[in-house]
C-alpha cells in the first residue's frame, strides 16, 4: 500500500492542496494496485509537466500503461508460439487464450495456409484480438492447435 508520506511528497511536488481526507481517499483507491507500480506512476505524473491538476485517474492511467506493455509482450510471445506450432504442423500446444484468438481469425489451418508475406498483418490482427480475449478460468490449460476438439457443455441443452 502507498504510504501517507509518499502521497504528501507527490502533492507537494505538484503544488496541490491536500488534507487527511484526500490522502485517505487516494490511499483507499490505490490500495488495489501493487505499491511499486503506484510509486512509479506517482513519479511519472509528478514529472509530467503536461498534467497540471492530477487526479487519481492520472495515476491509474500510468499504472495501466506499465501493465499494458507487459500484456503486449505476453501477446507477442503467444503469437510466436502459434507460429512455431503452425510451422510444426500444429502439434505444439498453445494456450487456450491464444487458441481462442487464433480461432476467431480462422484457426490453425488459416495460419498454416496463409502467405508468409502477410505474417505481419496476421500478427497485428492476432495481437488486437488477443488483447480483448478473456483469460480462461483454468490458465494452465494448453491445447493443440490442429488436434484439439471443440466441446460444448451439452448439459445446458437439456430441457426439463
Amino acid at each position: 500500500m502507498i504510504t501517507k508520506n509518499e502521497l504528501i511528497k507527490f502533492f507537494e511536488l505538484k503544488n496541490l492542496k491536500y488534507d487527511e481526507v484526500k490522502i485517505g481517499v487516494w490511499q483507499d483507491y490505490l490500495k488495489m494496485f501493487d505499491a511499486s507500480s503506484v510509486s512509479d506512476a506517482l513519479n511519472k505524473v509528478a514529472l509530467d509537466t503536461a498534467i497540471f491538476n492530477p487526479n487519481v485517474g492520472h495515476i491509474v492511467e500510468k499504472i495501466n500503461e506499465g501493465n499494458n506493455s507487459s500484456s503486449k509482450q505476453i501477446a507477442e510471445r503467444e503469437w510466436q508460439e502459434c507460429l512455431i506450432s503452425a510451422r510444426g504442423g500444429g502439434d505444439k500446444p498453445i494456450s487456450a487464450r491464444a487458441a481462442k484468438a487464433l480461432n476467431s481469425l480462422g484457426g490453425m489451418m488459416w495460419l498454416r495456409s496463409s502467405d508468409t508475406d502477410k505474417n505481419e498483418w496476421h500478427r497485428k490482427e492476432f495481437m488486437n484480438i488477443y488483447e480483448i480475449t478473456p483469460t480462461p478460468m483454468d490458465a494452465d490449460f494448453r491445447c493443440l492447435g490442429l488436434q484439439a476438439g471443440m466441446y460444448i457443455d451439452d448439459s445446458r441443452l437439456l430441457l426439463d
